[in-house]
Parts: C-alpha cells; sequence; structure tokens
C-alpha cells in the first residue's frame, strides 16, 4: 500500500483515481471519505467525481456530507460532472429527485458526447422519466441530421445515430411494464 500510495497521484484530469483506487484495493471507505472530506466546497474547476460517490452508494451508502456535495456537484455545476454525476443522485435520492434531473438532463438530450450518458440516467429512472418521453421521441422522429461539429460528415453521422440508438433503447427502458 505504501508504494501505490507513493506511485500514484491524483492529476486534475483523473482527481480522485487514486482514492477509488486505494478503496477498490482494500475495500476500505476511508480513502475515499478522505479525499472528498479534503475537497473544498466551492472551486472553479469541480472534476468529475461520480465513480466516488456510485462506489461509496455500492460500499454502505452516503453520509450526509457526502449527500450534499453529491447533489452540489450534480445540481450545481454544468457539463459532465453534472450528467455523470446524475445516475449517483438518481441511486442515492431515488423519486424525490426525479423533477430536478428532468429539467437538468433534458438540456443535454441532443448533445453527442453527453447526450447517451443522460439517457442512461432516464433509463435507470423508469417510470419517473416518463416526462422525458416527448423529448425523446422528438429526437427519435425527427427527419434530419442533428447538428453537431465533429470534424468530418462521417463523425458527425456516427455522432447522430449514437443519438438515435440511444434514445430508442431510452424510451425501451422508459415505457417498459414495471417488473412485479
Amino acid at each position: 500500500m505504501p508504494l501505490l500510495e507513493g506511485l500514484t497521484r491524483d492529476s486534475r484530469r483523473h482527481a480522485g483515481h487514486r482514492a477509488l483506487a486505494l478503496s477498490r484495493i482494500t475495500g476500505d471507505r476511508r480513502h475515499i471519505e478522505s479525499y472528498l472530506r479534503s475537497r473544498p466546497p466551492k472551486r472553479r474547476y469541480v472534476p468529475d467525481h461520480s465513480a466516488l460517490f456510485r462506489w461509496l452508494l455500492d460500499h454502505g451508502g452516503l453520509d450526509p456530507d457526502q449527500s450534499r456535495k453529491l447533489r452540489s456537484y450534480v445540481l450545481e455545476r454544468a457539463g459532465a460532472t453534472q450528467v455523470y454525476g446524475a445516475l449517483a443522485l438518481w441511486r442515492h435520492e431515488g423519486p424525490p429527485a426525479a423533477g430536478e434531473l428532468l429539467a437538468l438532463l433534458s438540456q443535454y438530450l441532443d448533445d453527442d458526447l453527453f447526450g447517451p450518458v443522460a439517457m442512461d440516467t432516464l433509463a435507470a429512472m423508469g417510470e419517473h422519466a416518463r416526462p422525458a418521453l416527448p423529448r425523446l421521441r422528438e429526437l427519435i422522429d425527427r427527419t434530419t441530421r442533428i447538428p453537431l461539429c465533429n470534424g468530418s460528415e462521417d463523425a458527425e453521422m456516427d455522432g447522430d445515430e449514437r443519438l438515435l440508438e440511444a434514445a430508442s433503447r431510452t424510451v425501451a427502458a422508459i415505457t417498459a411494464p414495471a417488473a412485479p
């Protein structure tokens, strides 16, 4: 463990991965908990910590401070932190967070980078994501490609097709009959 701790250093790009690796190896939550406690509450740059929160959810849940941090990361910061953390927030809070998550995720549905991730959360929300169905069906029923800037016409076509496929899967998950 001391060798691993000495060799691995967090970077801005992979913030928290050292703590996550140590917790996965040892099964000990304290590495992630210590890392999250050491983060200032308000920073200009907030990295995506969704993997840390998911690990904590899978290994005993979140304490009140971690819950507040997760809500802050997801609901107050636009971009990757918000989209990737939405599923962790849904897993933690469930239906009471549905309205906030629907409002947040709907703005990403036609984004080729974040759209499929947002749709994964909507799919996990199941029937609670029904208000998003008109927007998803609108994406599916488009007769023109979604305007993207991916560098080439082929890349734009691929991005549009990935969004269409993700939207179709999401609609199927939301409209599937609930398991008994």
